[in-house]
């Protein structure tokens, strides 16, 4: 590999030394031109690089969790994720939809992992083995997770800082940061 790159390092320079040696036997005029062509890209970037390094973004305020819960149909906001309980009984008519209509759920034990599904005359059709398919259905985002806490079944997706602070102040060019354990939007 060292070798390797040797090689490409000497191709480059082999590549500089013919430039070098083009623009030496070239004419006087288009030594001139190649000379004014790059002092106009250094002072532009120059330019460019100046206002870019003296540009500092302001602190808009911080980050809105609520309105990004709310905007994805999520009923909970925690720390920095939004959650929604699971309704068992859509769970169960979303996983069974092709074989049975109008199913309902029951729990067979206080564990949230035991819900079973059954037809209205209480025959047993089978278990909700699909949360986390369930979720991304409801709320479109295959980052969302589902979690059993306690006796209940939650969606829950990691808020997107980013995505936060354009919905909290409806601008596309603010940044989100985290100063500590707070959240900000720079703009």
């Amino acid at each position: 590999m060292f070798t390797e790159i040797l090689e490409i390092v000497k191709s480059i320079r082999d590549f500089l030394a013919q430039l070098a040696k083009g623009v030496k036997e070239s004419p006087k005029w288009v030594r001139t031109l190649l000379a004014l062509v790059l002092a106009c890209a250094l002072f532009g970037g120059g330019i460019f690089w100046g206002f870019k390094l003296a540009y500092s973004p302001k602190r808009v305020g911080g980050v809105d969790i609520s309105t990004f819960c709310n905007f994805y149909k999520y009923g909970t906001v925690e720390q920095e994720s939004c959650s929604s309980p699971i309704n068992l009984t859509a769970a169960c008519n979303w996983q069974y939809k092709d074989k049975h209509r109008d199913l309902i759920y029951r729990l067979n034990s206080p564990n949230p992992r035991s819900a079973a599904c059954y037809t209205a005359d209480q025959t047993f059709v089978g278990g909700i083995f699909d949360m986390k398919g369930y979720c991304e259905a409801q709320y479109g985002s295959p980052s969302v997770v589902a979690l059993a806490e306690g006796s209940i079944w939650r969606c829950r997706i990691k808020i997107d800082m980013q995505l936060a602070c354009e919905l909290t102040y409806q601008r596309s060019d603010v940044e989100a940061r985290k100063e500590g354990s707070e959240w900000s939007c720079y703009a």
